[in-house]
């Protein structure tokens, strides 16, 4: 098995619509808490929906 890239993680958070990416790491326990501590705040502070826009166009 071999590591991800940040970039590859970066790209499929943004693509699954996550809250934050974390980099860490089960073998050696590397920012393993940060990334609990973060899902625990994304679960008691959600984001604010996005707004759309209400445009109007004329075509």
């Amino acid at each position: 098995m071999s590591p991800v890239r940040k970039e590859d993680g970066e790209r499929m958070a943004k693509d699954l619509g996550a809250v934050k990416y974390v980099e860490c790491s089960a073998l050696t326990q590397y920012k393993l808490k940060d990334v609990f501590d973060e899902a625990i705040v994304a679960a008691l502070e959600p984001p604010a929906p996005k707004k759309k826009s209400h445009k109007c166009l004329v075509l």
